[in-house]
């Protein structure tokens, strides 16, 4: 018995499909994908990096921002 090919998706038909569904959707080799929720160590993990990040940009004196 033979299974039917997947339908893969382009950017335009996962943003229709995406529209409007519950949760964070991603797009993996045209195939749309749903994310877990972010666990709360994760947040805060990214939310150090950029504060590290964004004081070491000022330190250097750069004018690029973070």
């Amino acid at each position: 018995m033979s299974v039917p090919a997947l339908k893969r998706l382009d950017i335009s038909a996962f943003l229709a499909f995406a529209e409007g569904r519950e949760g964070k959707w991603e797009l993996f080799d045209g195939v749309p994908v749903a994310m877990p929720p972010e666990r709360i160590l994760h947040i805060s993990v990214k939310g150090r990096a950029y504060i590290a990040l964004d004081q070491a940009i000022r330190v250097a004196g750069l004018s690029c921002s973070a």
